[in-house]
């Protein structure tokens, strides 16, 4: 499938979901906040730009990842470094889910605020998320992450957030 970007650019993305590991190579965009998870514990979940050898090549969503328990300060990374790790196609209809194997992961580099970033984000800038919502729920396997840059900001709210429940430590404990 093709993505025409804001831009005009196309970007392909899968039709199918590779059944292979592969080791990826990814922009991160986006760190989820953490859930409690019965099976992982307090996860995240993290989206990026996949990076093939000449720029970017769709999304990608690593999941799930503890990132409070990472075995190491150097396995510790953040928005808008590029890391490299192998994966697994994660057992879900989403072509871009993926299992990170995190003892695989390497931080190579950060990307500097914006020039460096922008090349790399500029081509793949979407003009709908009515139109990745409606066809995510046309198509399970259609792709459900993009960058979207609004027509207009109407107004911004944050909320603290309110702790976690007894079932919510529970699933995060055990």
């Amino acid at each position: 499938m093709t993505m025409e970007t804001l831009f005009g650019d196309t970007v392909e993305h899968p039709a199918e979901k590779p059944v292979e590991p592969a080791r990826q190579r990814v922009l991160i965009t986006v760190k989820a906040a953490p859930n409690p998870s019965v099976t992982y514990g307090e996860t995240v979940c993290v989206a990026g730009i996949q990076l093939g050898d000449f720029g970017p090549t769709g999304w990608i969503r690593l999941y799930p990842i503890n990132f409070r328990h990472l075995p190491s300060a150097t396995e510790q990374f953040k928005k808008y470094d590029i890391v490299t790790v192998d994966c697994q196609p994660a057992g879900e209809a989403r072509l871009e889910s993926w299992k990170p194997n995190m003892s695989t992961l390497h931080v190579e580099t950060h990307l500097p605020p914006w020039r460096k970033r922008r090349k790399l984000l500029d081509p793949i800038i979407d003009d709908s998320m009515c139109r990745i919502r409606a066809n995510a729920a046309a198509d399970p396997r259609a792709r459900s992450l993009a960058l979207v840059r609004p027509r207009e900001i109407l107004g911004f709210r944050l909320e603290p957030h309110p702790g976690w429940s007894k079932d919510e430590l529970a699933k995060i404990d055990a």
